[in-house]
């Protein structure tokens, strides 16, 4: 709706009251509703296609986003500023909707001339299998994008045309694409940098581990094995790959609380009093202790296992006297794997157990040291374990 030349006289009129009351709002929405008119006509840009989607008829917008003129355009097809970005499935359902006689509605990117130019085949008008030379680089004047509305155009119930009617949402889409790279690359720095942290977290880990070795008259390859029998373990119970490794990764610094245990108990080659036993049973909550304050998944894994690895199953562990699954599955499977490498190896204080002697222990242990389901999983894997044991062998 255009006021055109009476506008100016009915604003007049309304600043100078000569236009009565009744009749102001009525006009004040009327000039309003031209005014929004006026705006769209200048944001819209109309092309006219016949039913075959040749060109028929451009505004002068078109011809100035595009870089062609109205005499390049008219006659040739409508792809002709098609950019290969866009799939050949959006233009096929576009042309399903708007042939039923429906109006289509959606964003498309297009090729300004400047752009056609620098495909394989810039005579080769619109094929979805033209992309652009390897030695040309794609720059902001080379496409543009628009939010079209297509609407099918009937006489005597057969479509003659198309018209669409589109808005340059260019610099919005631009917009939207240095954001999205900019997400990207920060995506990208986070990603990096937690790999950093888990590569130091994993350092942290064996470190302590290490640390606990050193301290301890238990070998290297205890803490290697008994992570393998863990993970064997693991696996058995139904973990997902991730938690196995975690388990593997983290059971090594089960007794990393050792290191605060003074080397008058940790060393004794003797029998433990009984007051000599209750400071070693604090090594759990030392390690808790150590390990803790971390939000790693890899380091509050190993606090759970420190804490937990001496837990019973029927509550007479330590530190906390836990019973049955109030006991994390991780601390009830890093006993067992714990337990079993301890008894089959020999100890300055005791030789190794045979292992038929060590499973039958297991076995006496099930349902009041151990889990019974746990149990029944070493049972299950025992050849795997025992391949494991001879792979990892201190000799």
């Amino acid at each position: 709706m255009q006021l055109n030349g009476n506008r100016e006289a009915i604003i007049a009129g309304l600043e100078t009251g000569k236009i009565p009351n009744e009749f102001r709002a009525a006009i004040e929405q009327l000039l309003s509703c031209s005014e929004r008119a006026e705006t769209l006509a200048k944001l819209a840009i109309v092309v006219e296609t016949d039913a075959n989607g040749v060109i028929t008829e451009v505004d002068d917008s078109f011809c100035q986003l595009s870089g062609y003129s109205r005499e390049e355009l008219i006659g040739q097809p409508h792809r002709i500023t098609r950019h290969p970005d866009i799939p050949a499935q959006t233009f096929e359902k576009m042309w399903q909707t708007i042939k039923a006689g429906e109006i289509w509605h959606g964003q498309i990117k297009n090729l300004t001339k400047q752009g056609r130019l620098k495909l394989v085949n810039p005579n080769q008008v619109g094929h979805p299998n033209n992309p652009f030379r390897d030695d040309a680089e794609e720059e902001s004047g080379d496409y543009y994008w628009v939010e079209a509305t297509i609407t099918p155009k009937n006489s005597t119930e057969r479509i003659i045309s198309y018209l669409a009617v589109r808005q340059d949402i260019t610099a919005q889409k631009i917009a939207e694409e240095k954001a999205n790279n900019l997400a990207k690359v920060l995506e990208d720095k986070v990603n990096e940098r937690t790999l950093d942290l888990e590569e130091a977290i994993i350092e942290i880990i064996n470190s302590l581990a290490r640390a606990a070795e050193l301290r301890d008259n238990e070998t290297g390859k205890h803490v290697l094995r008994m992570s393998e029998y863990a993970a064997v373990l693991a696996r058995g119970a139904g973990l997902d790959e991730a938690v196995i490794d975690l388990i593997r990764m983290t059971a090594p610094m089960h007794d990393v609380g050792k290191i605060g245990i003074s080397d008058n108990i940790l060393l004794k080659p003797s029998k433990l009093t009984l007051e000599e036993f209750k400071k070693m049973q604090t090594h759990t909550t030392i390690g808790h202790e150590i390990l803790g304050g971390h939000t790693s998944e890899q380091l509050e894994m190993a606090r759970t296992i420190a804490c937990t690895h001496h837990e019973k199953w029927n509550g007479t562990g330590y530190p906390r006297g836990l019973v049955g699954d109030k006991i994390p599955l991780v601390g009830r499977i890093v006993a067992i794997a714990d337990v079993f490498d301890a008894l089959t190896t020999e100890r300055p204080y005791k030789a190794a157990w045979s292992v038929n002697d060590a499973i039958t222990e297991i076995k006496k242990e099930c349902g009041a040291h151990f889990d019974p389901e746990i149990v029944a999983i070493f049972l299950q894997n025992i050849d795997e374990i025992l391949n494991l044991k001879e792979q990892f062998s201190d000799t």
